[in-house]
């Protein structure tokens, strides 16, 4: 058998050994629960990071989306103002035209006016000399009419 003393020792070092077993344990489950723990966090964040990629996924696509609709718009707008331009152009030339036109036609009716206004002037002279000469032959007329009935009293 072995000397007493070493009997206790053995026992000693045993007790010490299960109490450090029991311990590591302990230690054991307490990390198997942190590890557990963490990952469940690691899940819910992987989930959220693939719900917000999927998110950033689609916001670029809308992002790409709207762009392509505001560089159609862009092209529309420069469209129109391309249009309004040439009809700006087509108006100020049209507009020109009138001027011209208006002057063209003031100057007609200007001379127009004085041409009927000299065809009148002679008109009225040569209807005061008509009436001066219906007028004389009148008077003319009745001499000769005098001049009948006195030449025919004579005979």
């Amino acid at each position: 058998m072995a000397p007493p003393s070493s009997s206790a020792a053995g026992r000693k070092l045993a007790i010490e050994a299960e109490e450090e077993r029991v311990s590591l344990r302990e230690e054991t489950r307490a990390l198997r629960e942190e590890a557990s723990q963490r990952d469940g966090l690691l899940a819910v964040q992987t989930s959220s990071h693939a719900a917000l990629g999927a998110e950033a996924a689609g916001l670029r696509k809308s992002v790409g989306a709207l762009r392509g609709a505001v560089a159609a718009r862009d092209a529309q707008i420069a469209a129109l103002q391309h249009d309004l331009k040439e009809e700006r152009r087509v108006s100020a030339r049209y507009l020109h035209e009138i001027a011209t036109s208006e002057k063209m036609l003031s100057t007609i009716c200007a001379y127009r006016t004085s041409d009927d206004m000299r065809d009148r002037l002679a008109l009225l002279q040569e209807n005061g000399d008509l009436e001066e000469q219906v007028v004389r032959l009148k008077a003319q007329l009745r001499r000769l009419a005098v001049e009948s009935v006195v030449a025919m009293d004579d005979d």
